[in-house]
């Protein structure tokens, strides 16, 4: 079995592959959506819009919000167990947010996405700051490892044969 430094080596070059994460957000119904981001020590930053149906949700249960990580289909050795990384996380809207200094974050992460400049100077477009409070790295069956934040801590042993 591989140590957690491994584990932990993988997860982080695994998250840092994505260009954006998925969103589960909860408002007066489930929410799912997306959204790109950027990450900067052990929170991840998005850039959404007023107008989304996902701001709402975030905005209103800042505290129920999950997001993920998710392997591509067409390069899974199963759709079954695909690689995933999913984490509890909590958010921050900004009020005074250092609004340049983050964007400027973006346009480096996203240097071939001209629509960033519009984005920048539009009143709706808000960056979240998501705090990532625990989590799972899964790599198939059997490989499952849990989160302290983004700090993998554990592995998750449980038994895929079923009791007859």
């Amino acid at each position: 079995m591989q140590n957690l430094d491994s584990i932990q080596n993988e997860m982080d070059f695994f998250i840092n592959s994505f260009k954006s994460l998925f969103i589960a957000s909860f408002s007066s119904h489930p929410v799912a959506s997306y959204a790109p981001f950027i990450k900067e020590n052990d929170s991840f930053y998005i850039c959404i819009s007023s107008v989304a149906e996902h701001f709402e949700a975030i905005r209103s249960n800042s505290d129920q919000i999950s997001i993920m990580f998710l392997e591509d289909e067409s390069s899974a050795s199963t759709v079954f167990a695909r690689k995933r990384a999913s984490f509890r996380v909590k958010a921050t809207f900004f009020e005074n947010e250092p609004r340049d200094e983050l964007f400027d974050k973006f346009q480096a992460k996203f240097k071939d996405e001209p629509v960033l400049e519009i984005i920048k100077n539009m009143l709706d477009f808000h960056i979240v700051k998501l705090d990532v409070l625990e989590g799972r790295f899964v790599k198939g069956f059997g490989k499952a490892y849990g989160t302290d934040g983004l700090k993998v801590v554990s592995h998750i042993a449980k038994s895929h044969i079923k009791n007859i």
